[in-house]
């Protein structure tokens, strides 16, 4: 994690609070003041958006410099409806039937396959009747997948459909798109990407 701890050292939390495109397509369905879970919620770009739309936040993430960035922020809007965890995804234990929504983009690709997996199985299981599921993983058609800089994990195509076969798909998306930059690589570039929004 002291690579993104370097990275997000060098980048401070936007001024603006506005969501991620996924969450922006949803976030008007998650139940008025419901609990959200954002895993691996980075630098608190939704986590922030949605406790200031009055959701119950929590949020955690593995960078002790991320969370702190999160906290400043928190502390300047006085956001008491955003709890910030420092921990690791892949240990946190889902409270079941707590949360209405569960938001966990781009950290699985850095855990291995099963880890993910356990993970994934993990959101459904206790995820309460309702609840919405929003997942962003890379595929291997990243072009990363075949570089020397390689994520840790990929998924194959249309892989998080079959997962979630069993709840209601609300939007999926695979394809390759053009990412603009962010901390860490801040030139454009390209990545093969698979979101999906279920509802159990």
């Amino acid at each position: 994690m002291e690579k993104y701890n370097k990275i997000y050292s060098s980048s401070n939390v936007s001024e603006d609070i506005k969501p991620s495109q996924t969450i922006s397509l949803i976030w008007k369905n998650f139940l008025s003041g419901g609990s959200i879970l954002d895993l691996g919620c980075g630098q608190g770009r939704d986590s922030l958006f949605l406790a200031k739309n009055d959701f119950l936040v929590t949020a955690i993430d593995s960078s002790e410099v991320a969370i702190n960035q999160i906290k400043v922020k928190k502390n300047e809007f006085s956001f008491d409806n955003l709890e910030l965890i420092c921990g690791d995804i892949s240990d946190f234990k889902i409270e079941n039937g707590k949360y209405d929504a569960i938001i966990c983009r781009n950290v699985l690709n850095f855990l291995d396959k099963e880890k993910t997996l356990k993970i994934v199985n993990n959101l459904k299981t206790n995820s309460k009747n309702g609840a919405y599921i929003v997942i962003d993983v890379f595929t291997k058609d990243d072009p990363s997948f075949i570089s020397d800089n390689k994520f840790v994990c990929y998924f194959e195509e249309q892989e998080l459909l079959k997962i979630f076969s069993d709840f209601k798909i609300v939007y999926y998306l695979e394809n390759i798109i053009l990412d603009n930059g962010h901390p860490g690589f801040e030139l454009p570039h390209k990545h093969g990407v698979s979101k999906i929004i279920v509802q159990k």
